[in-house]
């Protein structure tokens, strides 16, 4: 069965994919080895699967069966498991991996203890999904029904509150003092004042879907999918405030998901490739079937 969704943390060591018959592998990155396959609840078709930082844990989700379950990520041992919980969209960990930001279909944005699987708050009314810093200290919160979205610090000062009108946040990404927000437009923001400091249109046809840090501050990598035309290849890219703005670092196969590992350094698809992100080169890629 082919993979669906690949889930990575951004310096953890290792990486899940999950297989459209509902099964987990679990990667070393480093070396390129599966430590072990196992049946889940994952059900594809959003971003229903999710990896702790220190590569210990998965946690798999589904729309319309099986709930959402942790996994020994080193064993498959079954942790947990909370059938109660319909329709998810998506699930993703807290920076210290304590705590997991369920999206919901219908209904509130859940938060779950990540140990036990328990409710810690069902009562995020009008949150559809949370994306947190490294460090815990800075949130942005999409809004329900595609409304925007809202920056907020620990405290929960409200920095900013963005209408976009475009539809639904693809991804986050954070750097020293500002965040990316991927949501149709790529938008760079001052996190202290909330202003606007550079924005990017993709080409007519293109989205950028995925979002990491690049190594210069202030500066960001993307991947950018053509939805008009399925013989385009993806195309990494590089977005500043520069002239371009975007520039193509490397052009990739078409792949079901893809994932930035090792601190922004590589980008991993389903299909297996490896590109080094500041080279533009191959590196060894994962045989994942």
């Amino acid at each position: 069965m082919g993979i669906q969704e690949l889930a990575t943390s951004f310096g953890g060591p290792r990486l899940v994919a999950g297989y459209s018959d509902g099964v987990v592998g679990v990667w070393e990155i480093e070396s390129r080895r599966r430590i072990g396959a196992f049946p889940s609840v994952f059900g594809f078709g959003g971003r229903r699967l999710a990896i702790d930082g220190t590569g210990a844990c998965v946690v798999a989700a589904a729309y319309t069966r099986g709930g959402i379950a942790a996994y020994d990520a080193g064993t498959g041992r079954q942790v947990w498991r909370v059938r109660g919980l319909g329709a998810i969209d998506s699930v993703r960990f807290s920076s210290d991996s304590k705590a997991l930001f369920c999206a919901l279909g219908k209904g509130s944005l859940h938060i779950l203890d990540a140990t036990t699987g328990l409710v810690l708050s069902s009562q995020l009314s009008g949150v559809r999904s949370i994306w947190e810093d490294e460090r815990g200290t800075r949130q942005v919160r999409e809004v329900a029904r595609g409304r925007g979205y809202e920056l907020l610090t620990v405290n929960t000062r409200t920095v900013a509150r963005v209408t976009n009108g475009t539809g639904s946040v693809f991804d986050v990404a954070f750097s020293v003092g500002m965040v990316c927000i991927a949501d149709g437009l790529v938008r760079c923001m001052d996190f202290e004042t909330g202003a606007e400091q550079w924005r990017y249109e993709s080409p007519p046809g293109w989205h950028v879907l995925r979002l990491a840090p690049a190594h210069l501050d202030g500066a960001f990598l993307g991947v950018e999918f053509c939805y008009s035309d399925v013989h385009q290849p993806e195309r990494l890219v590089y977005l500043s405030n520069g002239p371009s703005q975007a520039t193509q670092i490397a052009a990739t196969p078409r792949a079901m998901d893809r994932g930035f590992v090792g601190r922004g350094r590589y980008l991993i698809t389903t299909n297996g490739a490896v590109i080094d992100t500041r080279s533009g080169e191959a590196a060894e890629p994962f045989l994942f079937e």
